[in-house]
């Protein structure tokens, strides 16, 4: 999982996390997240391309989390990036991850 076990995180369809549009399950902890509007922007530290990756609503309980949201990111360029998780406009977390071609 990317991120903080017991905070925010996603788990992803393939070890790297890939320019091309992949599959990613996001998993949020925390008191009546379920239902709650989930946002994910992500700004790439080297050239500026900013973009929102996810917008949708967090689901129930799964793998352990309070809640979650399967999503496709897309990230419009390669190396790093960083996405600040929100949870009904409440920034949750910011984590910075490494998007690349292979």
């Amino acid at each position: 999982m990317v991120g903080e076990k017991d905070k925010v995180g996603f788990i992803s369809g393939s070890a790297e996390l890939l320019v091309e549009t992949n599959k990613y399950m996001w998993h949020v902890w925390g008191e009546d997240m379920e239902g709650k509007s989930f946002k994910v922007t992500g700004k790439n530290l080297g050239n500026g391309d900013e973009k929102t990756l996810v917008d949708s609503e967090l689901e129930g309980p799964n793998n352990k989390a309070d809640a979650h949201t399967p999503s496709n990111m897309t990230f419009p360029s390669e190396g790093d990036w960083e996405l600040e998780v929100f949870a009904d406009g409440e920034q949750l977390q910011t984590l910075v991850i490494q998007a690349s071609h292979e």
